[in-house]
């Protein structure tokens, strides 16, 4: 390798560690303050010395400085371009100082560090999720990284004492939040290249960078319907949110969090999965057994043993093709769907989420170290990256694919969701009809064929209660900007349904009591989502719908049935 490059790294593994050593620092008090102190649970004696403030506690005190400074009076705005403007300001303001504190580093550096701690969070996650779902024996101290023992041995406690699973869920994922954001800045800051890296300056950015996001996803939540007549008020320069907003996000969080690692993904068989990758194949050039593949090699022709590794094109392309068996230009499409673009005018200011690939799915990065093009390659981050490639594939989520998969998804994924619906209402001996669109009732002797507007997922009568059944299989993030998403696309299919609830109810009325021979005194509209929404913890008019999990919805059934 080249001496100047060799001297790069050099310098890169000494400001890694302390990256990471830092990043365990802000851990372990996220940690602590958020679940032990709130607790009151005595936690393990650790020889680190903790900081006193949690983040959100440094997100109170920088709203409070910039308030300060700008000397605005105390408020209140209720609409959402005055309270857009005001989140707009603080964005404004903090992305400013995380630009000026990062500009005077080097360049390389700092995209080596931010890499490698992000492929440090895959690994050390991956071990922490392991432990809530007792597959991970946590070593003797002896045979691991000190403090990393401290946060596995705290993240135990948290399960034995409290089952704390939303908030370390929502802890480790806000820093996956915050390093993505981090690296999508990066390409709209002019570096000054400076030899020296002051790490009080990187753990400021951090710190900085939270609170950034947290604005972002503030502004999202609350300029959406998430609540009716929402108003933000600016008191003794703080952020005030009604109780109500802050119940709901509480609420929200913790309850789709919880939710989440209750949902099953059995129904998604081999069979299911290989369909949609011939999808993928025609879509983007690959099969996602070719990623399995090259991740789960025992025998790497790149071996793994690092955080990360810096490789050419051309060897990184062999590697993907020797290690699979695939051809080189499925490996070429490999590389080229698994690599992050960098823009120069990423809107920074907005989610994340809106950037069309993200660190943790597109893991992939190219550097230019002293005029050689290498590859930043992370086995940590291809492993989160095929999961998130799996969850897109299932959910549909993927441009490319959805010429060839939309019809399949419909008919298999989603509407095995209806199936289990309609096998509930079967095993009660209640007569019920799925995927009702068109029927046949006798008329005066004559069978009638009777066409219905829309198709319906599921339809029964109980005790003289038509049921109304919209089911949706939706993969959600857990962002403002997801979050806020979720309660749009909840109130279009709450106006679907209540559609087919007026043709029902209208001038079809008769033809329906007919096919369940009855009389219909009222109907029940039901929204049924296979995971979590926002819409279930909004309290925006439903306009009579009654949201559930299917989970929810079960017991509800066999509760009522």
């Amino acid at each position: 390798m080249d001496n100047t490059i060799t001297g790069i790294l050099d310098k890169a593994n000494y400001f890694v560690e302390k990256v990471i050593d830092e990043y365990q620092d802000i851990l372990m008090n996220e940690l602590n303050n958020n679940i032990f102190n709130l607790s009151n649970i005595k936690i393990i004696a650790t020889p680190f010395q903790m900081e006193q403030l949690a983040l959100h506690n440094y997100y109170d005190n920088k709203i409070e400085d910039i308030l300060s400074k700008i000397n605005i009076p105390d408020m209140k705005l209720e609409s959402n371009y005055d309270i857009k403007q005001l989140y707009d300001l603080l964005i404004e303001n903090v992305l400013s100082e995380i630009k000026t504190n990062l500009c005077k580093y080097n360049k390389t550096l700092i995209h080596l560090g931010l890499y490698n701690l992000a492929s440090y969070m895959a690994e050390l996650h991956g071990r922490i999720n392991m432990i809530f779902n007792n597959k991970f024996e946590i070593p003797n101290i002896d045979k691991m990284n000190t403090k990393e023992f401290y946060i596995l041995k705290l993240i135990e406690l948290a399960k034995i004492y409290n089952n704390n699973l939303s908030i370390v869920s929502a802890i480790i994922g806000t820093d996956k939040v915050i390093i993505q954001h981090m690296f999508s800045i990066l390409p709209t800051i002019k570096f000054q290249n400076s030899k020296t890296i002051s790490m009080n300056g990187i753990k400021e950015v951090y710190k900085l960078v939270y609170i950034l996001t947290r604005l972002i996803s503030e502004k999202d939540l609350v300029t959406s319907k998430f609540i009716r007549d929402n108003i933000v008020e600016i008191k003794d320069n703080k952020i005030v949110l009604s109780k109500e907003m802050i119940k709901n996000i509480r609420n929200l969080n913790t309850d789709m969090l919880i939710n989440e690692r209750t949902v099953d993904t059995d129904y998604i068989t081999d069979d299911i999965l290989a369909k949609l990758d011939r999808g993928l194949q025609k879509g983007v050039g690959f099969s996602i057994y070719t990623l399995k593949r090259y991740i789960s090699n025992i025998n790497k022709s790149i071996k793994d043993g690092d955080l990360s590794t810096l490789v050419d094109r051309r060897v990184l392309l062999t590697s993907i093709s020797n290690d699979t068996g695939c051809s080189l230009e499925e490996a070429s499409n490999v590389i080229e769907y698994l690599s992050i673009e960098e823009y120069e005018n990423n809107d920074v200011k907005k989610s994340v989420d809106r950037l069309n690939k993200r660190l943790f799915e597109s893991p992939l990065v190219e550097l230019n170290i002293s005029g050689y093009k290498q590859y930043l390659l992370s086995y940590p981050l291809l492993i989160y990256s095929y999961e998130v490639l799996w969850k897109k594939l299932v959910y549909n989520l993927i441009s490319e694919c959805k010429t060839y998969n939309s019809e399949f998804i419909d008919k298999q994924i989603k509407n095995e969701l209806v199936k289990n619906i309609k096998k509930i209402i079967d095993s009660k001996g209640i007569l019920g009809y799925d995927n009702i669109k068109k029927f046949y009732v006798e008329i005066e002797g004559k069978r009638k064929e009777i066409n219905l507007n829309r198709e319906i997922d599921v339809l029964w009568v109980k005790d003289n209660t038509l049921y109304l059944v919209e089911c949706k299989d939706i993969y959600y993030k857990f962002t403002g900007l997801g979050f806020k998403n979720d309660i749009y696309s909840a109130i279009k299919y709450i106006n679907i349904i209540k559609k087919n609830e007026k043709e029902l109810l209208g001038d079809k009325k008769k033809y329906i009591e007919k096919l369940f021979e009855t009389e219909i005194f009222s109907i029940k509209p039901i929204l049924v989502y296979r995971r979590p929404n926002a819409i279930m913890n909004s309290n925006i008019d439903k306009r009579g719908v009654d949201t559930y999990t299917i989970q929810e919805f079960k017991k509800l059934i066999i509760k009522e049935l």
